[in-house]
C-alpha cells in the first residue's frame, strides 16, 4: 500500500507540475533572412488589411441599415384629343396566350384618373395599361327558383392611351436610431451602372414613364415581352398588354467622409421579370333591384381584369457614425493580427533547417534552466541563435621586464601560447 500511495502522490505532483503553469511568449532574435522575409510579408499583409479597413470600410463606424420612407404620385395623365394611337383597333396587337386567355379586338377608350392609377398598400403605385372588362345584366330573376327571364353578358378589351405621357414622382427620407429623419442626394444609375441623372437633397425624383422603362433596360411599352409566352402562344405580346413590374431601389451610404455626416444615395430601376403584371379580377360596381309586387329582381355588375405598370420603392445600404467602443474593438483586432504575423514567422523559423534546432530549444526552455556562462565571464549569454564564433587565442610576446611591470592599480592576465 505504501508503494501505491507513493506512486499516486508522484503522479498527482507530476500532473500539477505540468498542468498548473504559465507559458509566455519568448522574445528571441532570429537573424535569418528567410524568417525575416516571412515576418515582413505577414506584417505587410496585416498592414494593408488594416489600411483598407480603416480608410475604405471605416471600421471605427457603428453601422445600421437605414429605414426608408417614400411618397409616390403621378402627373401627365391625359386622354388624347387628336385621335387614338396606332395600337388601338390594330390586329397586330392580337395575342393568344392559351385557350383561357385570349387578347383580341383590342380597342381604346377614355379613362378617368381613378380608373387608371392606384396607390398600392406598400407605398408604390399602379398604372393601368390594358384592361378586360365584363358586364353582367340579369333581369326578372326569381329568388326562389334562381331562374331569370334574361341573362346577358358582354366583354371588351381596351388599351389605356392616356398614360403615354405619365410622369412618376416620389419623395424619400431615411431614419436610423442615431439619425433623425433626413433626405439625401440621389444619383440615378442605368442597368450598366452608368450615371444618367442626379437629384439634390430635398428634391423630389421625377421620371417620365419612358425614362423609367429605359433605365430598366426596356425601350418602351411597345417592346415585346419575351418572358410572357408559353409553348403554343402566338401573336405579339408587348409590355403595354402584359404589364411590367419595376423596382426603384435606393441605396444609402456615408462611407465617403471621415465623420459620416454627409449621406448620399444611388437609385437603380430594376426590372422584376415575372412575365406578367396583372391586378387580377376586380368588381367596379354591383347593382341589384328588387320588385316587391312581382317578387323578381334585376342584377347588374361590371368587373375588370387589369394589367399595367407596378412601381415599387425599396431601400437598403449602411449608415454609420464614429463609435468609441467599435474603434477599440478594431484596434484589438489589428493587434491580434500582428501577433499572428509573429506566429507565422515562428512557424517559418521552426521549418528553417539552419535555425530550427536552437530555436525550438530556446523557445521551450523552462524558466529554471540556467543558461551557460560564457568563457570570458562577462555576464550571461545573449539569447541569440547565431552560430557561435570560433574562440580566439590571445598570445603574449616576451618583452623586457620593464615593459611587463604593471602600472599601479592594474592587473594583467596572460594566456600562454
Amino acid at each position: 500500500m505504501g508503494r501505491i500511495s507513493s506512486a499516486l502522490s508522484k503522479s498527482a505532483w507530476w500532473f500539477l507540475r505540468h498542468s498548473i503553469r504559465h507559458k509566455t511568449a519568448s522574445f528571441i532574435v532570429v537573424e535569418n533572412v528567410k524568417v525575416g522575409i516571412v515576418l515582413r510579408l505577414a506584417q505587410l499583409a496585416v498592414f494593408l488589411y488594416m489600411s483598407w479597413s480603416l480608410l475604405g470600410n471605416k471600421s471605427y463606424f457603428r453601422y445600421e441599415v437605414p429605414y426608408g420612407h417614400a411618397n409616390v404620385w403621378m402627373t401627365g395623365f391625359d386622354n388624347p384629343s387628336d385621335g387614338y394611337p396606332l395600337y388601338c383597333d390594330n390586329d397586330q396587337y392580337d395575342y393568344y396566350y392559351s385557350d383561357d386567355f385570349v387578347y383580341v379586338n383590342n380597342s381604346c377608350r377614355e379613362f378617368a384618373l381613378g380608373e387608371a392609377m392606384e396607390k398600392l398598400p406598400d407605398g408604390g403605385i399602379f398604372l393601368l395599361t390594358y384592361v378586360q372588362e365584363s358586364w353582367l345584366d340579369y333581369k326578372g330573376c326569381d329568388a326562389a327558383s334562381q331562374v331569370c327571364e334574361s341573362k346577358n353578358t358582354r366583354s371588351a378589351n381596351y388599351f389605356v392611351p392616356a398614360n403615354d405621357g405619365a410622369v412618376i414622382w416620389f419623395d424619400h427620407v431615411l431614419t436610423t436610431s442615431f439619425l433623425s429623419t433626413k433626405d439625401a442626394a440621389l444619383e440615378m444609375l442605368d442597368k450598366d451602372g452608368n450615371s444618367i441623372a442626379e437629384f439634390a437633397a430635398g428634391e423630389p425624383v421625377r421620371l417620365t414613364l419612358v425614362e423609367a422603362l429605359q433605365a430598366a433596360g426596356i425601350d418602351g411599352l411597345d417592346t415585346e415581352n419575351d418572358q410572357a409566352s408559353i409553348e403554343g402562344s402566338r401573336g405579339f405580346a408587348p409590355f403595354r398588354l402584359t404589364g411590367v413590374k419595376l423596382n426603384f431601389h435606393i441605396t444609402y451610404h456615408n462611407l465617403h467622409t471621415w465623420s459620416g455626416e454627409e449621406i448620399i444615395g444611388t437609385l437603380e430601376v430594376q426590372l422584376v421579370n415575372t412575365g406578367w403584371g396583372g391586378t387580377g379580377p376586380r368588381i367596379d360596381f354591383v347593382h341589384e333591384n328588387f320588385d316587391a309586387e312581382t317578387g323578381l329582381r334585376d342584377f347588374q355588375a361590371r368587373d375588370r381584369y387589369g394589367y399595367g405598370l407596378f412601381a415599387r420603392i425599396d431601400f437598403s445600404g449602411e449608415i454609420g457614425q464614429p463609435d468609441f467602443v467599435t474603434a477599440i474593438n478594431a484596434i484589438v483586432t489589428y493587434s491580434v493580427m500582428f501577433a499572428l504575423a509573429g506566429l507565422v514567422a515562428d512557424f517559418a523559423a521552426e521549418m528553417t533547417p539552419e535555425v530550427a534546432a536552437k530555436f525550438r530549444d530556446r523557445k521551450r526552455a523552462p524558466l529554471d534552466r540556467t543558461p551557460p556562462r560564457p568563457p570570458n565571464g562577462q555576464g550571461w549569454a545573449k539569447a541569440s541563435i547565431l552560430p557561435e564564433p570560433a574562440p580566439t587565442r590571445q598570445v603574449c610576446k616576451l618583452r623586457p621586464k620593464s615593459a611587463l611591470r604593471p602600472k599601479r592599480g592594474m592587473v594583467k592576465y596572460f594566456q600562454e601560447d
